[in-house]
Formats: structure tokens, C-alpha cells, sequence
């Protein structure tokens, strides 16, 4: 199951959220130690362009999709923060 996970991380939900309005970028980080294996950054320009296009899909539904959204998050994730330094130009 993690295989087919990050797979449908890579092939499908990274490509589909890197092409949306205010999407900066995507990245997949690896843990060196610790709880979770991965974490997963999605960079918006905007909270509001996130809150808008966020979960939205885009493309076919696909088999991971509704397994990876019931996955247990660590304590305190997953967050919605501000970026405050370096700014970034919108």
C-alpha cells in the first residue's frame, strides 16, 4: 500500500495540484527520524487560493485517492500556515 501511496502522490495529486491558480509549488519531503516517513508541502501564494483550490481534485478520481485521505496524521498536522520569511512575490 505505501508504494501505490507515493505513487498516487507523485503521478497524480503533486502534477495535479502544481498546474492550480496560486500553487507555487509541491514537494515531498523524507523524515531522517522520527513519526511520519514523509511529509507532503503543498506552497500556495494565498490562504485563500489554498481554502479555493485545495482538495478540489482535478482529473479522474482515482483508487488511492479517498485511502490517502482517511491516512492518520501526526499530532498537530496537517497545518495551514503562513510563509513570513523569505517573502515570496504574488
Amino acid at each position: 500500500m505505501e508504494v501505490d501511496i507515493l505513487a498516487w502522490y507523485a503521478q497524480l495529486q503533486m502534477p495535479n495540484l502544481s498546474v492550480a491558480p496560486g500553487c507555487i509549488r509541491t514537494r515531498r519531503l523524507a523524515s531522517v527520524s522520527g513519526w511520519a516517513k514523509l511529509g507532503i508541502l503543498y506552497e500556495f501564494s494565498s490562504v485563500d487560493l489554498r481554502n479555493k483550490y485545495f482538495g478540489k481534485g482535478g482529473g479522474a478520481p482515482h483508487k488511492w485517492t479517498s485511502a490517502v485521505q482517511e491516512l492518520v496524521h501526526a499530532p498537530g498536522s496537517p497545518t495551514v500556515a503562513r510563509r513570513i520569511w523569505p517573502s515570496v512575490e504574488t
